[in-house]
């Protein structure tokens, strides 16, 4: 399933809040119907400086999102709190 909806996030946006802009932009309360939604399953984790399962929310995020390539979904490392 796709999302019709998905934000570009700001230059200093981290993908945690990225997600959560999503969510509220897109009026769903339920945090679990979200992760659903985006990842495919309700067993993750809402981590800050490590995220993973990218390539299940690859599948969600809306076609020609800039961070999905024909390998799988590229989170940039300056959206994530890993030292660069």
């Amino acid at each position: 399933m796709s999302l019709g909806y998905f934000p570009i996030p700001y230059p200093d946006e981290v993908l945690y809040s990225v997600i959560a802009r999503a969510k509220s932009r897109l009026g769903i309360e339920a945090a679990r119907t979200f992760v659903f939604e985006l990842f495919g399953t309700i067993h993750i984790r809402a981590v800050l400086d490590m995220p993973s399962h990218l390539d299940a929310m690859a599948t969600a995020l809306p076609p020609g999102y800039p961070w999905i390539h024909t390998t799988g979904c590229t989170c940039p490392p300056e959206k994530t709190k890993i030292p660069g």
